[in-house]
């Protein structure tokens, strides 16, 4: 996609963001798929694969419906296959059938690829859901306290600064901050411990 299309889809996506946010700004009770909802139905089930754990395309005899975060690497075509196993090729064919969910891990214009036309292009042409609605979630419950996070994060010296500030802003922070005091440069691994807190942000 050409970089001026990028960067209406994602000032659609900020706005969409904004709007959700302040509908339910002060809300710790709202789940997060209340702010994926124009794009994917609240009441859906899906598989939501993690790193080293089954190849996306056995996913399909297992499950209906796929959620996929496509990250700004992917346009490198071995990145997708290293991370889940799947080409992307075969992950814009399970697009199209819907039965792949694809939610961009980054802002839209990220995925600017300068050479001209990205692989990824018929995937980002249907203009799925960013994490920015993510970020919005995570601001709204706590009243804007997100980015307060992060920069306690900076100050203890954590690469991993939205892990804490995610584990923060759902009410973890007595965690955040031990596992930040216990693990050193191995905080982002132990987040992986905790993804039972935070995987519903997944979408």
């Amino acid at each position: 996609m050409e970089k001026a299309e990028l960067e209406e889809y994602e000032a659609k996506e900020i706005e969409i963001a904004r709007k959700y946010m302040d509908r339910y700004w002060g809300n710790e009770s709202v789940s997060v798929r209340q702010f994926y909802r124009d794009k994917i139905p609240t009441h859906e089930r899906f598989a939501s694969p993690r790193i080293g754990e089954v190849p996306v395309f056995m996913l399909p005899a297992f499950h209906e419906k796929i959620l996929l975060h496509i990250q700004p690497r992917f346009m490198d075509e071995t990145k997708m296959w290293h991370k889940f196993g799947i080409d992307v090729r075969d992950a814009i064919e399970l697009v199209q059938e819907k039965k792949i969910i694809p939610i961009l891990e980054g802002m839209p214009t990220e995925f600017h690829w300068e050479f001209g036309g990205s692989v990824l292009d018929p995937i980002l042409e249907s203009q799925p859901p960013s994490n920015i609605r993510s970020r919005a979630y995570l601001d709204a419950i706590t009243e804007g306290k997100y980015e307060s996070y992060l920069d306690k994060a900076s100050q203890l010296g954590l690469w991993e600064a939205h892990d804490y500030a995610e584990l923060c802003c759902l009410g973890h922070a007595k965690l955040a901050k031990e596992l930040a005091e216990q693990t050193m440069g191995l905080f982002h691994a132990a987040c992986f411990l905790c993804e039972p807190l935070t995987y519903h942000l997944q979408g």
